[in-house]
C-alpha cells in the first residue's frame, strides 16, 4: 500500500505489503531504498480501514495492540533493514486490522518531500468467528445499478458478488470482487448498457459466504 509517492527516482518500498499473523506473535518487514539515495526513516503504527469505494484510509483511531521496532533508523542507498512488528492480544475475537506506516526522508541536497509506504496488518484473535455478510439494497439511478453491502461479522472477507438482470432469462451478468472488513460497508456499482429498459429480477449472490437476494427492478 503506497500511501504517497515522489521522485520516480527514489525507489522506496516495504514487503510484504499485507502480513496476517496469530494475536500475541510477531512478523518481520523489509525496508529498502533501492533507487540512487538513501533515507532516514521513522515508523509507526495507525488505524486502517476501507472505504464505501475500497479505497485504503488511514488514521482515525489509535492502535494500541500493535507496535512496531525501531521506530527509527538510517538507510545508505541501495540499502535494506528488517524491522519487527510486534502484536498483542485484542480482547475481542475475530479479525483486527491496522496498518505500520514507513517514512522515508531521502537524504541529499533537494529532496525535502517525504515519501511514506505502509503495510497492512491483520491480527486474528481466536475465538467465535461469525462470517456474516448482509445484502442491503440495490438499486438503479442514472444509469447505473448501485449495491451496498455490509460485514456484520469479525472476520475479513475477500468476496466474489455476481449480479444477474433476469427477464425471460438472463439480460445481463455485472460481477466484482471486495475486500470488506468486519464492521463495514461497500458500495458497489455498475454501469447498464442503454438496451436494457424496462421491468427486472435482479439476483445478488456473493461467493465464499452463505449471502443472496432479489430485488424487482425498473430501468
Amino acid at each position: 500500500m503506497t500511501v504517497a509517492v515522489v521522485a520516480a527516482a527514489a525507489a522506496f518500498t516495504v514487503s510484504p505489503e499485507r502480513v496476517r499473523i496469530a494475536a500475541g506473535s510477531r512478523a518481520a518487514l523489509t525496508i529498502r531504498a533501492s533507487g540512487p539515495v538513501g533515507a532516514s526513516v521513522t515508523l509507526g503504527t495507525t488505524g486502517y480501514r476501507l472505504d464505501l469505494r475500497g479505497r485504503p484510509v488511514l488514521g482515525g483511531h489509535r492502535v494500541r495492540w500493535l507496535a512496531v521496532f525501531p521506530r527509527a533508523l538510517v538507510l545508505r542507498r541501495g540499502g535494506s533493514a528488517v524491522v519487527n512488528v510486534l502484536t498483542r492480544r485484542p480482547t475481542q475475537p475475530g479479525d483486527h486490522v491496522a496498518a505500520v506506516v514507513v517514512t522515508f526522508r531521502p537524504s541529499g541536497a533537494g529532496t525535502t518531500t517525504a515519501v511514506r509506504v505502509g503495510a497492512v496488518v491483520v491480527v486474528r484473535t481466536q475465538g467465535a468467528l461469525r462470517r456474516v455478510v448482509v445484502i442491503r439494497s440495490l438499486a438503479y439511478a442514472a444509469g447505473r445499478l448501485r449495491l451496498v453491502i455490509a460485514n456484520a461479522g469479525n472476520v475479513v472477507e475477500t468476496l466474489r458478488l455476481v449480479v444477474r438482470l433476469v427477464r425471460r432469462g438472463v439480460a445481463a451478468v455485472f460481477r466484482a470482487r471486495r475486500r470488506l472488513l468486519p464492521g463495514s460497508r461497500a458500495l458497489l456499482e455498475w454501469r447498464v448498457p442503454p438496451r436494457l429498459h424496462g421491468s427486472f429480477t435482479a439476483s445478488v449472490t456473493i461467493g465464499g459466504v452463505r449471502a443472496g437476494r432479489t430485488f424487482p427492478l425498473r430501468l
